[in-house]
């Protein structure tokens, strides 16, 4: 890329490793999830069922970023439900809930969410290896989700 496209794109791009240093942080509080950006508490509106952090996020995918947060989820006590993405893009004011398309919670307990850019961004979906192979699946999404699919 040359020119203004690629000044376009340096300004659109996320420095994943900056994110380490801002102090955007997630975790329980007062029975609450919640995200801090820039030192101001956020509550993201899931409901936890535990108030062991290692526990509630085990199964999980939470990124946070100043342009976009997501948290990728599904419901433990019913398997057969969809995985969950629940979307943010203004420091938690508003979010977006969406179904992943085909999924099943109880065939993925490892997520993984990323995004390189408020559009461009991709969700890994890892199965157990207890039956002696592992169902992965990736989505990517180059919308910034805004749509209710991830492809």
């Amino acid at each position: 890329m040359e020119g203004k496209e690629n000044d376009e794109a340096k300004a659109d791009s996320i420095d994943n490793i900056a994110l380490f240093n801002e102090g955007d942080r997630y975790g329980l509080a007062g029975g609450k999830f919640i995200v801090r950006y820039d030192g101001k508490d956020t509550v993201v509106p899931l409901t936890p069922d535990t108030d062991d952090e290692n526990v509630y996020f085990a199964d999980k995918a939470v990124y946070v970023s100043d342009g976009v947060t997501g948290v990728a989820y599904g419901d433990a006590a019913e398997p057969e439900s969809p995985v969950m993405v629940l979307m943010g893009r203004d420091k938690g004011k508003t979010w977006d809930s969406f179904k992943v398309p085909d999924t099943k919670a109880g065939d993925y307990e490892q997520k993984y969410m990323g995004f390189t850019t408020r559009d461009n961004g991709w969700l890994l979906l890892a199965g157990g290896t207890s039956t002696g192979h592992q169902q992965n699946r990736i989505f990517q999404t180059a919308d910034g989700a805004e749509r209710p699919v991830m492809r």
